[in-house]
C-alpha cells in the first residue's frame, strides 16, 4: 500500500505501520511524550540543549521526528527524509516482512527524491525492494541524509503514473490524499483523468486505487486565500475537480472530510460554538475516542488541521474496510470506536 499526499496523509501512514510493527493503534501521549501524530511534539526531545535559532530548530524538530517515528516502528522503516532550507522532502519505505506500505509527500504531481534513489526509481527493472533498498543505503538512520540536496523524481502526473507503475504491482493499494495544498482547476479534469485510469488499470480488478479527501479543519469561518487558518477546508470545495472525475476513473472514495465534519458536528454539539480564526487547538471534545488516554474526553484536533491519533486510527479503518472488507481483523478491538 502506498500513501501519497500532505500531513495528515503521513500522519496515516503512521498509525498503520504502528498498529502493524506493534498491534496496535498509536495512543495519543498524555504531557509533552513524544507522539508520533504530530511532529511539534519532536520538539519535546530537544529540551535543555543549547537555544537554536529559527533554521536550526526548524531542522532539528524534523531529524528528531524523522528518527524518532522511524525508530517506534521497530527497524522496519526506511525514511528518506530531507530537509534544504525550509523544503522537506520525504518518501518512507516500511516493509516488515509480511506488509510493505510507503508514504510519499505530496505527489501533486511532484515527488522528491535523493540523487541515487531517484536514478533507481527510473531504472525500468525498479521494484518496490529495489528502491527502499537504495533508499536504506542513503538513510540509515534518516539523519544521515537529513543534509543531502533532493532532485525531483517525478514533475507530471504522466510521470508519476509511470514511476509508481515500477513499484506497485497488480493487486496492491494506492491512497492519494493532497488534502488542501492541491486544488486543481477544473481544466486539469482531462489530465487527472488519464492518470487515475492508468493507475486504475496497472492495479487490477484485485488491486485498488482510492482518492481521500480533505478532512475538515477545527476553524468555523475563514477567508477562502487563507488555507493553513482554514485548515483542510470546510467544505468540500478543494476536493470539487478529483470528485468530480472519480466516477468515471475506477477510483475508490474515502471520504475524510465526511467523517471529520461528523465529527466536528458532534463536538459542537456536545460543547457549543467556539470563536473563529484562532491559531490553537480548539475546545472540541468527544467522549471515547479512539486512542485517547483519558477516562471522559478528548480533543479531536492538536491543531487547525492535524488530529489526534484517534482520528487516523478511525480513518485507517475506514480505509481497510474498503481495501478488505471481509473477515478483518482489527487491531484495536479493545477500544470504544466513534460513533
Amino acid at each position: 500500500m502506498v500513501f501519497i499526499g500532505d500531513s495528515n496523509t503521513r500522519y496515516q501512514y503512521l498509525s498503520l505501520a504502528m498498529a502493524l510493527s506493534t498491534g496496535a493503534y498509536p495512543v495519543q501521549p498524555s504531557g509533552r511524550g513524544f507522539n508520533i501524530c504530530h511532529e511539534n511534539s519532536a520538539a519535546n526531545k530537544q529540551q535543555g540543549r543549547r537555544r537554536l535559532n529559527h533554521s536550526e530548530a526548524f531542522n532539528q524538530k524534523w531529524v528528531t521526528f524523522w528518527n524518532e517515528s522511524s525508530r517506534v516502528l521497530r527497524g522496519a522503516e526506511v525514511c528518506e527524509c530531507t530537509n534544504r532550507g525550509s523544503s522537506l522532502h520525504e518518501n518512507r519505505w516500511y516493509d516488515d516482512g509480511a506488509t510493505q506500505l510507503a508514504y510519499f509527500k505530496e505527489g501533486t504531481p511532484r515527488i522528491h527524491s535523493l540523487p541515487n534513489v531517484a536514478a533507481q526509481w527510473s531504472d525500468t527493472e525498479s521494484t518496490f525492494g529495489s528502491v527502499r533498498a537504495a533508499a536504506a543505503t542513503a538513510c540509515l538512520p534518516p539523519s544521515s541524509c537529513a543534509g543531502e540536496k533532493s532532485v525531483v523524481a517525478t514533475s507530471s502526473f504522466a510521470g508519476l503514473a509511470e514511476h509508481l507503475a515500477r513499484i506497485l504491482r497488480p493487486g496492491d493499494v494506492l491512497v492519494l490524499g493532497p488534502g488542501p495544498w492541491f486544488s486543481p482547476e477544473p481544466k486539469l479534469a482531462d489530465e487527472l483523468r488519464a492518470f487515475m485510469r492508468s493507475i486504475a488499470a496497472h492495479l487490477g480488478p484485485t488491486g485498488k486505487a482510492i482518492f481521500k479527501t480533505c478532512p475538515r479543519g477545527s476553524v468555523l469561518f475563514t477567508g477562502e486565500s487563507s488555507r493553513e487558518t482554514r485548515g483542510c477546508g470546510n467544505g468540500i470545495g478543494c476536493d470539487a475537480t478529483w470528485r468530480a472525475v472519480i466516477p468515471d476513473t475506477g477510483w475508490a472514495l474515502l471520504d475524510a472530510f465526511a467523517m471529520t465534519d461528523d465529527l466536528w458536528r458532534l463536538s459542537v454539539d456536545l460543547v457549543g460554538p467556539f470563536v473563529a480564526n484562532t491559531t490553537y487547538a480548539q475546545g472540541m471534545k468527544l467522549p471515547h475516542l479512539r486512542g485517547g488516554n483519558q477516562s471522559d474526553v478528548d480533543t479531536i484536533y492538536t491543531d487547525n488541521f492535524h488530529f489526534r491519533c484517534g482520528i487516523y486510527a478511525e480513518l485507517n479503518e475506514q480505509l481497510l474496510d474498503l481495501v478488505c472488507p471481509a473477515n478483518r481483523r482489527s487491531y484495536t478491538s479493545k477500544d470504544t470506536p466513534v460513533s
